[in-house]
């Protein structure tokens, strides 16, 4: 026999109550797991990690692509990330450029170090997070060891790529187009294309590390639904 399907509905939890329940169980989650000291963890060790990473990033790229160019892509990727405070640090970072003949190998190793210490909490803080998962599923040491370094190396890729085409894209502005008989100036086009490609590479970014920093596997959708919020 056939349970009544409106009895059914009548018996089920409306919408207003999960939602309730879920901002609930969130909450309690944050406030159990020490939600915001994780927090200011991460934003402490991103802003200790942010000087020594933009520099080594700075001084490897300097071979390819020119140093007001890669300072000017560095400025504006940081004012995505911590909005007014770009300029202070792409001038330390301006200044340690010009003094990089005095970092030796040592100095550059702890560089190094420091610049990798974000990517660790955020490992340790995804821990956390997901602690809820079986404790079988643990990374070796040796992929945890190199994941902030792959990291490096691929924010050092995005520079280069936006250096590239921030670049092209500065030609635009020097362009019109002509279009039912008026002429259309591009000028200020180039901003409003690197605004949202920066936007377009942090979501990425995110993304990528809602699927490789917590161990285990994390669809696609939900990485891609967080990186956006």
């Amino acid at each position: 026999m056939s349970a009544d399907p409106s009895r059914q509905r009548a018996t089920a939890p409306s919408w207003p109550r999960r939602t309730g329940a879920f901002v609930l169980r969130v909450l309690r989650d944050f406030q159990e797991h020490q939600g915001l000291l994780l927090a200011g963890a991460v934003a402490y060790y991103t802003l200790l990690s942010i000087v020594p990473l933009s520099a080594i990033i700075l001084v490897a790229l300097s071979h390819f692509v020119n140093e007001a160019q890669l300072i000017q892509t560095i400025a504006r990727n940081l004012e995505l990330l911590i909005p007014g405070y770009a300029d202070s640090i792409a001038s330390q970072v301006r200044t340690f450029f010009a003094r990089r003949h005095l970092v030796g190998v040592v100095g550059f190793v702890i560089m190094l170090f420091f610049s990798s210490m974000a990517f660790s909490v955020l490992e340790s803080t995804m821990a956390v997070i997901f602690s809820h998962r079986k404790q079988s599923l643990r990374r070796p040491f040796f992929i945890s060891a190199i994941i902030p370094y792959v990291y490096i190396l691929l924010i050092g890729l995005g520079f280069f790529l936006v250096t590239i085409i921030s670049g092209a894209l500065d030609a635009l502005d020097r362009k019109s187009v002509l279009m039912l008989g008026y002429e259309l100036s591009l000028a200020g086009s180039s901003k409003v294309l690197l605004y949202f490609l920066g936007q377009a590479g942090m979501v990425l970014m995110l993304t990528s590390l809602y699927l490789v920093l917590p161990v285990g596997h994390i669809s696609l959708r939900h990485a891609l639904s967080g990186a956006l919020t």
